[in-house]
């Protein structure tokens, strides 16, 4: 099998981290790469941070217009030339040997479609970790977890290109929650590897688009609506993330509504008693004094 990994940097007004993203794919073990920037749109000094950086395996994609990630993402996809497909966004670092790790756990197994490590992440200086035990993960184990809310972010992944190809690639019409989808289609046809080791160091602002509570709402009422029969099978985690967007909502303010997503996930399972929690401190006027009780983290 072809082992060059195209990897896959989305960039939008980013120029101020862009360098050290680019500098963590290049400084890769796994030499047998081409990184393919896709500037989607910028207005900042992104192109003169891209014409300053000489590297024969260096591709840019200027997108006259902003398009949104996953629009980039799917203009790599079709220019890529490796058989393998990674992505990296720009406020985000690799360890050296991420690719080569994730490139020999892939390529041992044909009816693998997706290798994702873990990862670690800062949220405006806040660090947590999106951890996972070694394992393989058979088709229908794989629907369950990733409806049960495990990340699966896009920077912690190494897929096959023809898998991603089959699936469609990313949906740009999400306001939210792409990789999530996508790895929701894969699952559903390949058996997906997930690392313990953490490769990745995320950064996640104010400004970005996971910090929107609106999006992920919009987006989580489209996905469930895509893949009904898939959720309904599994009301645990069908359940659990109506509830997540309930609690969104309710961490902004918008108690009203809030209420009926908390109502809608007890509803779903009436053993989630933090779904009926959320629905009477909402409807009571109490949220505000729960905010730091583990349900609503």
């Amino acid at each position: 099998m072809n082992d060059l990994v195209s990897v896959i940097l989305p960039t939008y007004n980013r120029a101020h981290v862009l360098g050290r993203a680019i500098a963590s794919v290049l400084a890769q073990t796994h030499e047998s790469l081409e990184l393919i920037v896709v500037d989607d749109g910028s207005t900042d000094d992104t192109a003169a941070v891209l014409d300053a950086i000489t590297h024969d395996r260096l591709r840019v994609i200027r997108l006259d217009a902003n398009r949104g990630a996953s629009c980039a993402r799917n203009r790599g996809i079709a220019m890529a030339q490796g058989a393998l497909i990674a992505f990296i966004d720009s406020d985000d670092v690799w360890t050296p040997d991420k690719l080569a790790r994730q490139t020999a756990a892939l390529t041992s197994r044909s009816d693998v479609g997706l290798c994702v490590c873990s990862m670690e992440v800062d949220r405006d200086g806040a660090r947590h970790r999106v951890q996972y035990q070694d394992e393989e993960l058979d088709s229908n184990t794989a629907v369950t977890r990733i409806i049960s809310g495990v990340g699966m972010g896009t920077p912690c992944w190494l897929a096959r290109r023809d898998t991603l190809q089959a699936v469609g690639g990313f949906d740009g019409s999400l306001p939210r929650m792409q990789d999530y989808e996508c790895a929701l289609r894969i699952a559903q046809a390949w058996r997906i590897i997930l690392m313990s080791d953490v490769m990745v160091l995320a950064e996640v602002g104010a400004d970005s688009i996971s910090a929107s509570a609106e999006r992920y709402v919009r987006a989580i009422g489209i996905i469930v609506d895509r893949h009904r029969p898939l959720f309904e099978r599994r009301p645990g985690g069908y359940s659990e993330m109506i509830f997540r967007a309930g609690k969104y909502l309710a961490l902004e303010g918008r108690y009203r509504e809030a209420i009926p997503w908390f109502v809608r996930a007890f509803r779903i399972r009436p053993t989630n008693a933090r779904a009926l929690i959320g629905a009477v401190l909402c409807a009571t006027g109490l949220f505000p004094l729960f905010r730091r009780m583990k349900y609503a983290r």
